[in-house]
C-alpha cells in the first residue's frame, strides 16, 4: 500500500500498541500489582497509557513525520526489544542456583 500511495504523495504508517489503558482504568491497588508485573520485561517499567498510543498517533499525522512512510511504530515500552541483559542474566544466575541446591 505505501508504494501504491507514494505516486500521490500519501503516506501510509501504522502504530502498534502494547498493553495500555488498563492501569488508567484501574483502581490504585491493580495499578501497583500491573507496575510491579510489567516492571521486570521491559525497559521503561509502568504500563502504557492511552496518551502514550496518542503521542504516537499525533506524530505520525504531523509534519514532523513527513519522511516516515511505511513504518509500523511499536509503542510497547520496549516489550517486543527483549528483557534488558541485566534482568535476563539474573533470571539465569537464580535458575543455575536453584538448579544446584539438593531437591527436598
Amino acid at each position: 500500500m505505501t508504494m501504491n500511495r507514494n505516486r500521490k504523495s500519501q503516506r501510509v504508517s501504522s502504530k502498534a500498541a502494547g498493553h495500555s489503558d488498563a492501569a488508567e482504568s484501574a483502581d490504585a491497588e491493580t495499578r501497583e500489582t500491573l507496575t510491579a508485573l510489567v516492571a521486570p520485561w521491559q525497559p521503561i517499567p509502568r504500563a502504557g497509557l492511552s496518551n502514550d498510543v496518542a503521542h504516537a498517533a499525533l506524530y505520525l499525522a504531523s509534519d514532523a513525520a513527513s519522511f516516515v512512510n511505511g513504518h509500523d511504530l511499536v509503542i510497547d515500552g520496549g516489550l517486543s526489544a527483549g528483557r534488558t541483559w541485566s534482568t535476563a542474566r539474573a533470571d539465569r544466575e537464580a535458575l543455575d542456583a536453584s538448579s544446584r541446591s539438593p531437591a527436598r
